[in-house]
C-alpha cells in the first residue's frame, strides 16, 4: 500500500521505529515496509479531520495528531484506537514539548500555550491575560528548566518556577 497523498505536512517516528506521516489526506503509518492509511471513517478507529498539521510521540508512546480543523487526536500506544482530546480547530497545536518533569507543553495556533501536567488529563491555559503571542512556532526547555518559545514576535523565556500558574516572562526581539 502506498501513501495516501504526496503533500507531506509532517513526519515522526514512534518508539517501535514505525514512521508516521501526516498528509492532507490523513495519517500514514509505515510498518514493516507497508503503509497503513488512517483517515476519517465511521466504523473503524479514525481521526476526525484528514489534514494533519503536526505529529508528536509522548513518553508513553502515544501519538498525538494535530489536525487543521479537528483539534487534537491521540492514537494509543497499545492498540489502534483514537481518542479526541480537543475537538476544536482553535485548539490545534503546532508544537509539543514533553518537559523534564513529564508535563506536556503545547504550542497552539490561537491560545499561545497549553499545559497538561503529568498524570492529568486537565488542560491548563496559562496565557489568560495575553502575555504571550497566540501562535507559538516551537518550544524547547533549557538545562535550567526554563521554557523558550519561538514566535513571529521574537523569543520568549518563561521561568520554570511557578509555571504554569505564574508566568514570569522575558522577551527577546529586535527592539531589545
Amino acid at each position: 500500500k502506498s501513501l495516501s497523498d504526496n503533500n507531506i505536512r509532517c513526519i515522526n517516528a514512534d518508539r517501535s521505529g514505525n514512521i508516521i506521516v501526516g498528509t492532507n489526506s490523513g495519517l500514514n503509518i509505515l510498518r514493516q515496509g507497508v503503509f497503513e492509511h488512517i483517515g476519517i471513517a465511521e466504523d473503524t478507529p479514525s481521526i476526525n479531520d484528514p489534514i494533519i498539521s503536526h505529529i508528536f510521540t509522548d513518553y508513553s508512546g502515544n501519538i498525538w495528531v494535530s489536525t487543521l480543523f479537528g483539534g487534537v487526536n491521540i492514537l494509543s500506544a497499545k492498540k489502534i484506537d483514537f481518542s479526541i482530546l480537543l475537538n476544536d480547530q482553535n485548539n490545534s497545536f503546532r508544537t509539543v514539548l514533553n518537559d523534564q518533569d513529564g508535563n506536556l507543553i503545547i504550542g497552539n495556533y490561537k491560545e499561545g500555550i497549553s499545559v497538561i501536567r503529568k498524570g492529568s488529563e486537565q488542560i491548563i491555559f496559562p496565557n489568560k491575560n495575553g502575555e504571550l503571542p497566540k501562535i507559538i512556532n516551537t518550544i524547547t526547555q533549557s538545562k535550567d528548566g526554563n521554557y523558550w518559545l519561538a514566535t513571529s514576535y521574537g523569543v520568549y523565556e518563561i521561568q520554570k518556577d511557578g509555571f504554569p500558574d505564574i508566568l514570569n516572562i522575558k522577551s527577546y526581539n529586535t527592539s531589545n
